[in-house]
């Protein structure tokens, strides 16, 4: 069963795959100097961990898949980060304003793909880059990644040469 990540600050941006970038307090175990979510994970992505009523589920959103996770200053994100963590409206200073806390703590940012259903073509499971639904791909069957994985359509680097 896959680790589980809750998005409830910003679940509109997960269901609409806006979000493809998340800063966290911790995920970064000090005892091993490792991130708790590696590249290559997938995660399942919920609305609401903890806080739950007796009674309450917790709802999936869909799985992700982890890129990238490293750990900076929460000041030394950049514009293009706060879009790909589905503020496209919000500056680098305003996103850490909104996140709280000192400017130049250390969060952890990791990078994922949303994951979708299985490719009809070929049944592989389709990858989410982009946010509108009809530019979904599976890698195989797609024609918008180069070789380096860089996307044609909106230059994101997707997956490594297409490959799942």
């Amino acid at each position: 069963m896959p680790k589980r990540m809750a998005f409830s600050k910003t679940i509109p941006q997960m269901r609409d795959y806006s979000k493809t970038l998340t800063t966290r307090d911790g995920w970064w175990c000090s005892r091993t100097n490792l991130p708790r979510v590696a590249p290559g994970e997938v995660v399942t992505a919920i609305e609401k961990g903890m806080g739950l009523r007796k009674g309450d589920r917790q709802v999936v959103i869909h799985d992700i898949e982890i890129v990238r996770v490293w750990r900076e200053p929460n000041d030394h994100i950049t514009q293009a980060g706060v879009v790909m963590e589905g503020f496209p409206g919000l500056s680098p200073e305003g996103f850490v304003a909104m996140f709280g806390g000192d400017p130049g703590r250390i969060v952890t940012r990791i990078l994922f793909f949303h994951l979708g259903p299985k490719c009809a073509s070929c049944n592989e499971r389709v990858i989410r880059m982009h946010a509108a639904p009809q530019t979904s791909i599976c890698g195989e069957c797609c024609d918008c990644l180069t070789g380096d994985g860089t996307c044609q359509r909106c230059g994101a680097f997707g997956s490594e040469g297409g490959q799942r």
